[in-house]
């Protein structure tokens, strides 16, 4: 079979599994479930490999209709340093790898229709708000500070970038539901992309490789800008607070679009 074919038979089962997923009625009558079947609490076991985590509940409000709740958590990955500036959430989305110091938390409740009028099975369409709190630490970029008449002055900056972002978005999905009792219950996310807005920060420090401080041979806003440049926060209404004999900074007054997308595979239990 040539790669084509092989495509082609993938993409084909991927459509049918929603079908699938409508196809049939669920007794949610209390002598089939648990209790009510009313309610399902998931979780997503291919995050706990990536170092995800995520925890979801969903209630059935009515024939068609639930509300969810979906919590999720990263958690910094200790002994490693990340040491490149290009992920930086002003990039361009929120679509990063798996970078050791980043860490967030995010919070989205949802609201599902199931096209099927399913009590929480079938293909869905979801609506949903996503509240997003990042933190990625140790970011490093060079520092090269030019003087009149001498060697230009070599150093590093080291920072964190803070981000919180408040976004809508829309999803599609199907959920089936399981077992002898169909208690258990399986949830595939195909995809969903919010859309918001972010406001962050960034702190940090510097220092140069003579390990002297240099507080008054610098022009402090020649050093502002290009701490600006250096952290990608060069941007219309920030603010910068620098510490020369500390050899600390902080931007605040940060904005930027953010764009997100959602997805994945969850596992749980109704009752």
């Amino acid at each position: 079979m040539n790669l084509r074919s092989t495509l082609t038979t993938l993409l084909l089962i991927s459509l049918s599994l929603p079908l699938v997923a409508q196809q049939g009625a669920i007794d949610t009558t209390q002598e089939r479930t648990l209790s009510n079947g009313r309610t399902m609490i998931k979780a997503s076991p291919l995050g706990f490999i990536f170092g995800n985590y995520f925890l979801s509940g969903e209630r059935v409000l009515t024939q068609g209709l639930s509300l969810g709740l979906e919590v999720g958590t990263r958690f910094p990955s200790p002994g490693r340093t990340y040491t490149s500036q290009y992920y930086s959430y002003r990039s361009g989305g929120l679509l990063w790898p798996s970078v050791s110091n980043l860490s967030y938390f995010t919070i989205t409740p949802e609201l599902r229709w199931y096209t099927n009028g399913g009590p929480g099975h079938g293909f869905y369409i979801s609506l949903y708000y996503r509240y997003l709190d990042i933190k990625q630490r140790n970011i490093q970029a060079n520092l090269l500070i030019p003087q009149q008449g001498k060697a230009p002055l070599d150093g590093v900056v080291t920072y964190q970038e803070y981000l919180r972002t408040h976004a809508l978005g829309l999803g599609i999905g199907a959920q089936w539901l399981l077992g002898r009792k169909k208690n258990i219950v399986l949830d595939w996310y195909i995809i969903g992309v919010s859309n918001g807005r972010g406001s962050g920060w960034v702190e940090g420090s510097y220092k140069f490789y003579d390990k002297q401080p240099h507080k008054s041979e610098i022009d402090a806003s020649t050093l502002e800008n290009l701490l600006l440049d250096q952290t990608e926060s060069d941007s219309e209404g920030v603010k910068t607070t620098l510490d020369k004999q500390a050899q600390t900074f902080r931007i605040t007054g940060l904005r930027t679009t953010v764009i997100s997308p959602r997805l994945g595979l969850s596992i749980g239990f109704r009752f």
